[in-house]
């Protein structure tokens, strides 16, 4: 299961994933970054990762293009600092 929170701020939006970025939670994730597209406009866009427990390759896909997109993602846990770094890498 994958929870979706984004809460507005005064310069853009905070996304805030919890539970598992796997299957088709990554679809959902993908067509709700597509879907708020027009919405973001220019506007800031920070991912926060830090309550997510699992990400598969597919969910390590689709953070590489958020972050080309122009997301900032960003965590504190040990596995997910090292799905961003995976995610920089581009693999």
């Amino acid at each position: 299961m994958l929870r979706i929170t984004i809460n507005e701020t005064p310069t853009g939006q905070e996304w805030i994933l919890q539970g598992k970025l796997a299957g088709p939670w990554v679809e959902l994730l993908a067509s709700k970054w597509e879907a708020t597209r027009e919405e973001r406009g220019q506007r800031k866009c920070t991912v926060n990762l830090d309550e997510v427990s699992f990400v598969d390759q597919s969910g390590e896909a689709t953070l590489r293009a958020m972050k080309k997109e122009g997301a900032e993602l960003k965590a504190c846990g040990i596995f997910t600092r090292h799905v961003l770094s995976c995610c920089g890498r581009g693999r």
